[in-house]
């Protein structure tokens, strides 16, 4: 894979007749956290209804699906490519379903409080202890999913009410993770008491909603009221939400590379809009690592802002020189021979009046593997540029994230072609934004703040748990 994509967006409603529409509208906004799949549930009070499938909102929950998950509270995931099961239903205590899957999950299961359904982003960084000591015990896993490891843990608390039985299964676990639980009766929202991902909270008349971005709660015609603090659980029961914050205070460790590229440009995470970020993230690599020779700044597809800025204070002129298919959701089937460039000719387009005969600076968020940088590379020489700059705006990556964020494996990364990376891309020249001055400008007004760069820098906040799970030898296919 080319590039870190998140994997999973959340959106929860409760309190509406239109929940599970305004659900389906909200996950849409947030497709760019996810577009293997997507898993929605609802409540009418009495029973939790759950739907999943694969592909893209639009296309995977039709009205037909919607009429089946009836409710006024709605909670909803996209997931990303870290996702290969479908929504596991998980009886209490469990039962035997073929196959196994790792990541976010939806996961519905049957506790002796009733009825629960749970989705989350991220990782528990001590999930594989916590799994082993589980299996131990006599618990079934199904999957690998972090999610299902916190309906066991719900299961075997001794608390009484569902809120204290989930504050008791938090006090378990460490990570950095988002979630939202639902039962016949509340939704809650939590956020890791490190802040590591983002969730807000917004109001549509008298319902609640929450979400993983604020865009979404605009989309469906919602007001953005705040974020949900790191280490707050909020809590609505049909009458009344409140906040509450069950766990100690720790270090905040908001993750950096939303601002880079996770998050949408018309979105506030961490209590900033990141498209103002993204500019002065251009403006600054622009200043540090100026492109004198360019006539154009072109933006890879999805740097637009960064490139913006980056014109912006060179004074060049910038223009659109690569445009996405809008009709190629995945990679095409490649013939068995090969075809030079054949993955990112069925994804982008050069357009040659912009590019032929100039010097072109092409300005990117990152860079991960480079294999697509490489071929964009080559196409824009092929519409006939001159020649063609990589600048880059934010630091070197080295390595992958353990917290939830998809990324390339450790061997695939770049970073070894590093010394000589313009001969690798067949660029010109290449340069990176620093990591002093990625941090500085992603803190803004509020320096040291602790933002979390693992993967920039290589440092982690929390050690993170390698599972010694062992995947079965034979997987069920549907």
């Amino acid at each position: 894979m080319e590039g870190f994509t998140d994997t999973g967006g959340l959106f929860a409603i409760a309190g509406h007749r239109e929940a599970v529409h305004l659900t389906y509208l909200g996950l849409h906004a947030q497709q760019h956290r996810g577009t293997d799949g997507v898993g929605i549930a609802a409540s009418d009070g009495s029973l939790v209804r759950l739907r999943h499938a694969h592909g893209l909102v639009a296309h995977a929950l039709d009205a037909e699906v919607l009429q089946r998950v009836p409710g006024h509270v709605a909670m909803g995931m996209v997931h990303g490519s870290s996702e290969r099961g479908s929504a596991i239903a998980l009886p209490s205590p469990t039962v035997e379903t073929p196959g196994r899957s790792r990541g976010d999950k939806l996961v519905f299961g049957r506790l002796t409080t009733g009825q629960v359904a749970c989705a989350m982003t991220g990782h528990f960084t001590n999930g594989a202890r916590l799994r082993r000591e589980l299996t131990k015990s006599g618990a079934l896993f199904q999957t690998l999913s972090d999610a299902e490891l916190l309906l066991h843990l719900l299961a075997q608390s001794s608390q009484r009410t569902f809120v204290n039985r989930l504050v008791d299964a938090l006090w378990k676990v460490q990570g950095a993770y988002c979630l939202v639980v639902m039962t016949e009766e509340h939704l809650v929202a939590v956020r890791d008491p490190s802040g590591f991902r983002p969730l807000v909270l917004g109001r549509l008349g008298d319902a609640m909603v929450v979400a993983t971005e604020d865009s979404a709660v605009r989309f469906v015609g919602g007001e953005f009221r705040r974020d949900v603090r790191p280490g707050e659980m909020v809590v609505f029961d049909g009458r009344l939400h409140q906040g509450v914050r069950p766990f100690p205070p720790a270090d905040l460790h908001p993750c950096v590379h939303e601002f880079v590229s996770l998050a949408r440009p018309d979105a506030q995470v961490f209590g900033r809009a990141v498209h103002p970020v993204q500019v002065a993230l251009g403006e600054r690599l622009a200043k540090d690592s100026p492109c004198v020779t360019a006539d154009v700044v072109i933006p890879v597809p999805g740097a637009e802002a960064h490139a913006h800025g980056f014109a912006k204070a060179a004074d060049k002129p910038l223009l659109d020189g690569i445009l996405r298919d809008p009709f190629t959701l995945r990679r095409l089937e490649e013939p068995p021979a090969g075809l030079p460039n054949f993955g990112t000719r069925t994804h982008f387009r050069p357009i040659p009046a912009a590019v032929a005969g100039r010097v072109v600076c092409l300005v990117t968020p990152s860079l991960t593997t480079g294999h697509v940088l490489r071929e964009a590379v080559t196409l824009l020489l092929e519409a006939g540029a001159h020649e063609v700059h990589l600048r880059i705006a934010s630091a070197q990556i080295r390595a992958t994230c353990p917290y939830g964020v998809a990324s390339p494996a450790a061997e695939q990364l770049a970073t070894e072609h590093q010394g000589d990376a313009a001969q690798w891309l067949g660029t010109a020249s290449v340069a990176w934004l620093s990591l002093a001055a990625l941090q500085q400008i992603a803190a803004g007004t509020t320096p040291g703040d602790g933002r979390c760069d693992a993967c920039f820098s290589g440092k982690i906040p929390l050690v993170y748990e390698e599972s010694d799970d062992q995947l079965p030898l034979f997987e069920a296919r549907p």
